[in-house]
């Protein structure tokens, strides 16, 4: 089986400043116009897709359902694959969250109060990932948020978290092959 990963198209709130972490959010039209390209070019690359593994946060849903309709595959929301809580930092700007004592703990334990690390992110990946057994087969298109991504791959490619963080492909996608237990980066031109 080959996991196809995906971040949701840009929001209102995030074209605005506002980091949404778990927080529901909705398409800008720019997310809204990238969402249907995206769809378009998943279309042409000739993979047939079984279904759509989508956070159940509205923004990913929202992003799940454009994909659906233009490649007619069933979505299935799993909420095991939502975007970091941020606690007290949620819905704020970059500018309102107090980020002084939270670059004091090291980055894998980083959290706002209410919120979540880095590692129980990448814990949350882990299940993810090891509920799909390596024998399985087919594609799955995973529709979810830059930090459970970046927590993905740090996992498959055991690199650390922080520098999985910094890891942003450009018009691409993140392909984990279960049986092998390997990633590749994939280009949607």
């Amino acid at each position: 089986m080959r996991l196809f990963f995906l971040r949701h198209g840009e929001t209102v709130e995030w074209a605005a400043g506002i980091i949404l972490w778990r927080l529901p959010g909705t398409l800008s039209q720019k997310g809204r116009e990238e969402t249907a390209m995206l769809a378009e070019r998943l279309a042409s690359m000739g993979v047939r897709f079984d279904k759509i593994v989508s956070s159940d946060l509205s923004r990913a849903v929202e992003t799940s359902k454009v994909i659906s309709k233009k490649l007619a595959i069933p979505i299935e929301l799993r909420s095991e694959i939502r975007e970091r809580g941020a606690g007290i930092a949620e819905g704020k700007t970059e500018d309102e969250i107090d980020w002084e004592i939270y670059e004091t703990k090291p980055f894998p334990y980083r959290k706002h109060s209410g919120g979540e690390s880095f590692f129980e992110v990448k814990k949350r990946s882990r299940a993810f990932l090891e509920s799909f057994p390596p024998d399985s087969e087919g594609n799955v298109l995973v529709v979810s948020h830059s930090v459970f991504i970046a927590m993905a791959y740090a996992e498959i490619s055991k690199i650390s978290m922080k520098k999985a963080v910094k890891v942003r492909p450009e018009a691409g996608t993140m392909v984990y092959d279960t049986k092998k237990r390997t990633m590749e980066f994939v280009r949607l031109e």
